[in-house]
């Protein structure tokens, strides 16, 4: 893939993880895009390989921008692990700790576009 493309595919899906809005209109209205969160899950860490992403050279993060990713890294995996197989929109949308997911995913959203 691409830099270009590898970059814009991580912001679209932190626009989705971040966004409480989106992911309501797409998960109970079927308005829009907006992944499951298990499939937000698949692309964020299989298709767009974000811990590749993070360290990648030619992708070249700053500090700040390293930092805020691994930080939501952690953070979805320890809340996939807590979860198992109930990461289902309805499970997830209300869930305290998909908060904190959607705060730190907006962190490091807005530090990746800030530099661009």
């Amino acid at each position: 893939m691409n830099r270009d493309l590898w970059i814009e595919n991580v912001i679209d899906i932190l626009r989705d993880i971040s966004d409480r809005n989106i992911q309501m209109k797409a998960w109970f209205k079927g308005e829009g895009d907006c992944p499951i969160p298990d499939e937000m899950y698949c692309m964020l860490f299989d298709d767009y390989s974000i811990e590749l992403f993070i360290e990648d050279k030619f992708i070249a993060l700053n500090n700040e921008q390293k930092s805020s990713a691994k930080k939501l890294v952690v953070i979805m995996n320890t809340y996939s692990e807590g979860c198992g197989d109930s990461m289902t929109p309805s499970d997830t949308i209300n869930d305290d700790s998909w908060d904190d997911i959607r705060v730190q995913a907006k962190d490091f959203l807005v530090k990746l576009t800030k530099s661009k």
